[in-house]
């Protein structure tokens, strides 16, 4: 983690690099500072392991896990198929003849078009107040957690609710042309 007095000798290199104002730097250097810790974990091939353990810890009936290319190596493969039953893992580039037949299979195709539906999902909790969590400690952390969710899913109700409406409307409206 850096320092906070490194942090500050970044911002004013920044700023005299480049003519910015001091919050403008400030925000830059955070925002990479940010960047490189979530890609050096999150996209760490190493960690996709633990982190199905620690979920199957949680949800004992999981069964498959979807992954970024970010994840994949061969020992990850070996690895998580140990784990669970189907693992949705692309190979990095083109990957071989093999590994292409793998991802063309039926189930590995299905697991994959349920992928954009989980980034949607965790892109809804970012902008209901996940994008970042200014409270410290693990019960303010939980509560920030439950309350973006509890948004999040207060937001698709009012969706349905909408539709429902637009829907009885329709109804409505097509009953007295047809009267």
């Amino acid at each position: 983690m850096t320092s906070h007095y490194t942090l500050k000798c970044q911002i004013r290199s920044r700023m005299r690099k480049t003519g910015e104002s001091y919050s403008a730097a400030r925000q830059h250097c955070r925002a990479a500072k940010d960047s490189f810790a979530n890609k050096q974990y999150f996209e760490n091939p190493r960690t996709a392991v633990p982190l199905v353990k620690d979920a199957q810890a949680r949800f004992p009936a999981l069964r498959q896990c979807s992954f970024e290319r970010g994840y994949h190596s061969p020992e990850n493969q070996k690895k998580l198929g140990e784990l669970l039953e189907w693992v949705v893992l692309p190979v990095k580039g083109r990957g071989s003849q093999e590994s292409r037949a793998y991802e063309a299979t039926e189930a590995f195709v299905e697991a994959r078009r349920q992928h954009p539906a989980v980034e949607s999902a965790i892109h809804a909790l970012e902008c209901h107040g996940l994008s970042r969590i200014r409270n410290r400690g693990a019960e303010r952390f939980e509560r920030t957690v439950a309350l973006s969710i509890l948004a999040a899913n207060c937001h698709r109700l009012g969706r349905l609710l909408q539709e429902a409406g637009r829907a009885r409307r329709a109804r409505r409206k097509r009953y007295k042309q047809a009267a």
